[in-house]
């Protein structure tokens, strides 16, 4: 159905449980990899200010960077390939599983793990 052929669309019905367990899987691989991570929830909006009122709670995985500062993190990761986008809060690099493929992972802890050197 729709569900499955509009990425937006099948965001927003993952469930809490769902995004908990996909954030715990990414944070596992993070923390395999030496990389300081945890899991925290976190609310984003939905869509491009087109619904500002609308909060998606969700999990994220904060980076707490080994050699950089959170700015560099960011940047490197942004101009990377792929380009990653997350996003400094308190202190933190946040990444929201919301919109991460599980098939990803292992590209996105690579990435994050070169750029935070």
């Amino acid at each position: 159905g729709a569900y499955n052929e509009i990425p937006t669309i099948a965001m927003l019905a993952v469930t809490q449980d769902q995004l908990r367990a996909k954030a715990d899987a990414l944070c596992g691989l993070m923390t395999a990899a030496g990389i300081a991570a945890e899991v925290i929830p976190t609310e984003g909006q939905v869509g491009g200010g087109s619904v500002p009122t609308q909060m998606l709670k969700s999990f994220a995985v904060a980076v707490q960077p080994a050699g950089v500062n959170l700015d560099q993190l960011e940047a490197n990761l942004r101009m990377g390939r792929p380009a990653i986008v997350g996003r400094i809060n308190h202190d933190r690099f946040l990444l929201d599983v919301r919109t991460l493929k599980e098939s990803d992972y292992a590209d996105i802890v690579k990435a994050v793990g070169e750029a935070e050197k």
